[in-house]
């Protein structure tokens, strides 16, 4: 590979709170579960990013400092790096890519939508770009951003992953029943998907039906233990203190008065 090709980087998924929602709501302890949204179809183990920098050669010793960086976290510096090299070679898919995942990482959603953008116009078959520029879409408080997303829910409405993110999006922005109907649709489509099942607990979680959240959580606790290769990004003992806490709270409205 030249030093131009793209390096691979995974979305940076957000995680979400899982207060329930209403007056007469039982406050949630501060042990509550708050796991991410898994915005890729292909699971994985934790959320620890793999980024993998191009092979450069010794002219290009500035894009490997930039990538070198990237990988130490020290983003800023980064992103110093990069646009250094982007004012020699502004076409340059590592540096593009590079700096598309600082800006992720730094909360610069809307900047990264503009570099994934730029990524696909120089090559719009490129599926990591084209990943992350969903997970950029659905952290973007932009709202070209949730039409661009249900613009790709539209064009494509048997792809799960964009789903997700549109109902990612939707809930944070107060659209409840639309992000139920997104999600939902999302388990229909991919349903042996767990991490799409437990999307779907958290949001029943948060908006207070603690019925059908407890249910979801015990169904996916059990396909869990049974399917090794879906690794949930919460531990068992997690999601056990969860599911107890909601059986109090489900036999405390039960037996109110």
């Amino acid at each position: 590979p030249t030093p131009d090709s793209a390096p691979t980087v995974a979305v940076v998924a957000e995680k979400i709170d899982t207060t329930p929602a209403g007056n007469n709501s039982v406050a949630v302890p501060a042990s509550a579960l708050a796991p991410p949204m898994n915005l890729l179809e292909k699971q994985s183990r934790g959320t620890q990013i793999d980024f993998h920098p191009s092979p450069v050669m010794p002219k290009d010793e500035l894009l490997n400092d930039a990538h070198l960086l990237l990988e130490s976290g020290d983003n800023q510096a980064a992103l110093g790096l990069y646009n250094q090299v982007l004012a020699q070679a502004p076409t340059s898919r590592a540096a593009l890519s590079g700096k598309m995942y600082a800006l992720q990482r730094t909360g610069q959603y809307e900047d990264a939508v503009v570099i994934g953008h730029k990524l696909l116009q120089l090559d719009p078959q490129d599926q990591n770009t084209r990943a992350n520029l969903i997970a950029a879409l659905s952290q973007s408080y932009a709202q070209s951003s949730m039409i661009e997303l249900q613009q790709m829910v539209d064009a494509n409405p048997d792809n799960a992953t964009v789903r997700v993110a549109l109902a990612h999006l939707l809930m944070r922005r107060g659209y409840v029943d639309q992000a139920f109907t997104q999600l939902s649709r999302a388990v229909q489509i991919v349903p042996g998907n767990l991490s799409y099942q437990l999307d779907l607990a958290i949001l029943y979680d948060q908006a207070g039906h603690h019925i059908e959240a407890l249910q979801l959580y015990r169904a996916v606790t059990l396909k869990a233990q049974e399917d090794d290769n879906q690794a949930l990004k919460i531990s068992t003992a997690a999601l056990r203190q969860r599911m107890q806490y909601l059986e109090t709270v489900i036999a405390a409205n039960t037996t109110a008065p």
